[in-house]
């Protein structure tokens, strides 16, 4: 896995993700199609929650729950210890990346914002050059 693909993962491991454009109304959608998400991609483990959390674990373990609150999912890993094991650290990721995937299609495939699109100006091929001059105020680039 690239460092930077690692980062990534330990940053939202860390800090997880704003979840804004998410309303409390919608939050029981969102984690049923979380958990279906989770029993597709990451079939090793076992997923069960609600709007309070969701829990993820293999047959020995409980390893990670995803907890959502104030538009913001959390993960929390349940013991340090588990990610000395390479196998565990790797299922976590697996979760991690799960809920990536989930929050990109999820958040995709809502309607478009009311809010006009901003307007930027156009380029055209052959326009007339402008020269604009400023004064040197004595702040130059050695």
């Amino acid at each position: 896995m690239e460092e930077n693909v690692k980062a990534y993962l330990a940053q939202i491991l860390a800090y997880g993700i704003n979840l804004e454009k998410l309303s409390n109304d919608e939050l029981p959608i969102f984690v049923r199609s979380l958990i279906k998400w989770y029993e597709r991609d990451v079939p090793d483990l076992y997923f069960t929650g609600d709007e309070d959390g969701v829990i993820c674990q293999n047959e020995d373990d409980l390893l990670v729950s995803v907890t959502f609150h104030n538009n913001h999912l959390k993960f929390n890993v349940f013991d340090l210890d588990i990610l000395d094991d390479r196998e565990n650290s790797v299922l976590v990721a697996k979760v991690a990346i799960a809920t990536v995937g989930l929050c990109q299609s999820y958040f995709n495939d809502l309607p478009e914002s009311a809010d006009p699109p901003v307007k930027y100006p156009e380029i055209q091929a052959g326009s007339e050059e402008e020269v604009i001059t400023v004064k040197d105020e004595g702040f130059g680039i050695v």
